[in-house]
């Protein structure tokens, strides 16, 4: 078996040395060396964190019974050129003879953007890139890889399988964001290698070693990291294909856009909101929301993709194993992913599909949701209801909520608190449960805090707060030495308890999925900024203005207290509403007092 292993190493490696705990976790004595050749191709960071790969060239090592071995040396090359990936896959063919080849890719992904980010260019592999890569190796439909691994985020879409399935029998990948963490590896998979062992055994061996990395990383023990891994036969990827021009060339968007528009608002994107331009969602999930909606029963498709997803393992609902672009959230980038799906051999129906739902998405007339005029009904501190009238329910997709505190020193100011999409639909009411949902800190002196946090409505009570997260020395520059970072925690009787903490960065979404040791951390800083919500005559802006001061609040991580508050009887609290309609454009409420 010759395995290939393509690693761009880019800031997952310079930042926190993810590639470096991967390449040093292997054991020679845990592999048969004489059956087994492991090549890596090395380039696309600007600092590797160990004394073996340089980053002023790339380079191929194999790993030997002393470790890894350069055997071939180049000039800096850009690991997001196709050429790159070709020449390796036709380096390794030509000189690792074998019965088996499997390929590994390693680095970032971006769903049907494609993967592999190189950090000196800025370039990546598209799926188009990918293709001809492809297409110019010794690999074809008559001589297929066994298995391709995306340990990458995102890139488990239709669109991606459909761009391999001529050139590699099975294909591994997540429909989610795929962790990773310089405390623990997934590639000591290899050490559980028979030889014998075909694609979808390779890929297997790979996803369970995956979800025991997953544990490991999971300090706390919670069970919270979301994983989405799955194989797929690529000799079935034509026959969904078939089964998905049937499936949509039964749905008639000009007739049902309203109810198409709320299916597609209301499914689960890939990536969170926080990386909203991605667009994916889950395909068997998507099915089964537009089997109502189409002429043409959906069994056939569901069997289909059921065939082709051979194994599935998640922790998440209505995960199936594959997802799909569907332009909604995006705005900015549909565009540009339109006119990849023009150049892909996907389904020319869906194409035709999602296509035609933007134009809609994008110019059809707004909608008449009159956010500031809404009814409301406050019960105590504890709940909020907005009605809609008929129309406005008609027209409603779903709604997102925000606290703020009003600064009694600075009375034109408000200080932000708390996010929350826990919101329901009963009938014409739009309904949320504010009470005891904000989070209070408390320093040593006895003084509140109010964080910003965002509560995600799983039903479980699973939270965010942003903050950088410190080492003894405080040094704030130096990314060695801090982080900034989103950490989750879940709240129980009162209490929190935090179940992991993964990097986040203003200038590159990229980095979602790396999960910090929190043991190499000893501070939690957490600033909150007061905004300007109105103007002179009392209207709201349509962009906030921060103040020049901010709150802010540092300890040692092992001191916080997070506990549960109401709306405390100091303060002056009140609610916006932003209501989001069939178009996906927002409706803003009127400040509405709670406390």
């Amino acid at each position: 078996r010759t395995i290939m292993i393509y690693l761009d190493g880019s800031n997952l490696e310079s930042d926190n040395g993810i590639a470096t705990a991967d390449l040093l976790s292997l054991d020679p004595s845990k592999l048969d060396l004489d059956k087994m050749t492991i090549l890596v191709y090395t380039g696309g960071t600007k600092e590797w964190q160990n004394d073996f790969i340089k980053n002023d060239e790339n380079a191929i090592f194999k790993f030997t019974e002393d470790g890894w071995e350069k055997i071939a040396t180049y000039d800096k090359l850009n690991m997001g050129d196709p050429n790159t990936l070709s020449s390796f896959l036709e380096y390794c063919y030509k000189n690792y003879k074998a019965g088996h080849y499997d390929l590994i890719l390693d680095d970032h992904g971006g769903a049907i953007e494609g993967a592999i980010y190189d950090d000196f260019s800025g370039d990546n592999l598209s799926l188009q890139d990918f293709s001809k890569a492809l297409k110019d190796s010794p690999f074809s439909s008559k001589n297929k890889l066994e298995a391709v691994i995306f340990r990458t985020c995102l890139n488990g879409t239709l669109e991606v399988a459909t761009i391999f399935s001529d050139y590699s029998e099975y294909i591994v990948f997540s429909e989610e964001v795929s962790i990773g963490a310089p405390t623990s590896n997934v590639l000591t998979f290899l050490h559980r290698i028979e030889k014998d062992d075909g694609g979808y055994e390779f890929g297997k061996k790979f996803i369970d070693r995956y979800q025991e990395q997953v544990e490991e990383i999971d300090f706390f023990d919670t069970g919270k990291i979301d994983v989405t891994y799955s194989i797929v036969d690529l000799s079935k990827i034509d026959n969904v294909l078939k089964e998905l021009d049937n499936f949509v060339d039964g749905i008639n968007l000009k007739d049902d856009y309203n109810q198409i528009s709320k299916i597609r608002g209301s499914l689960y994107q890939y990536g969170s909101k926080d990386v909203s331009y991605f667009d994916t969602v889950d395909l068997v999930a998507l099915v089964d929301k537009l089997d109502d909606y189409s002429s043409v029963d959906a069994s056939k498709l569901k069997k289909a993709l059921d065939d082709a997803i051979v194994y599935n393992h998640t922790n998440l609902s209505n995960s199936n194993g594959m997802s799909i672009y569907f332009p909604y959230n995006g705005k900015a980038q549909i565009t540009k992913f339109l006119t990849v799906y023009k150049s892909l051999d996907v389904s020319d129906s869906y194409r035709t599909l999602i296509t035609n739902f933007y134009t809609a998405l994008s110019t059809g007339k707004r909608v008449a949701i009159k956010a500031e005029e809404l009814e409301t009904t406050i019960e105590s501190d504890k709940e909020v209801t907005l009605q809609l009238s008929d129309e406005e329910l008609s027209n409603y997709s779903y709604t997102l909520y925000t606290v703020f505190k009003k600064d009694k020193d600075h009375p034109n100011y408000y200080q932000l608190v708390y996010n929350s999409d826990d919101v329901k639909l009963e009938g014409n009411n739009i309904t949320t449960k504010i009470g005891n949902n904000l989070i209070k800190m408390v320093d040593e002196n006895g003084q509140d805090y109010l964080p910003v946090t965002y509560r995600k409505g799983d039903g479980i009570g699973t939270y965010q707060m942003v903050g950088i997260f410190t080492d003894r020395t405080r040094d704030f520059t130096d990314k060695k030495y801090s982080q900034v970072a989103k950490a989750e925690f879940t709240m129980d009787n009162g209490k929190a308890t935090i179940t992991a903490a993964s990097v986040t960065s203003s200038d590159d979404e990229r980095l979602l999925g790396v999960y910090l040791d929190l043991n190499k951390y000893d501070f939690f800083t957490f600033i909150c900024s007061r905004y300007k919500l109105f103007d002179a005559n009392g209207n709201m802006l349509d962009t906030w203005e921060a103040s020049p001061t901010k709150v802010g609040y540092e300890d040692e991580i092992k001191n916080f207290n997070f506990t549960n508050t109401g709306i405390m009887d100091d303060g002056e609290y009140y609610v916006l509403f932003k209501i989001f309609d069939i178009n996906n454009d927002s409706h803003t409420s009127k400040l509405i007092k709670i406390g």
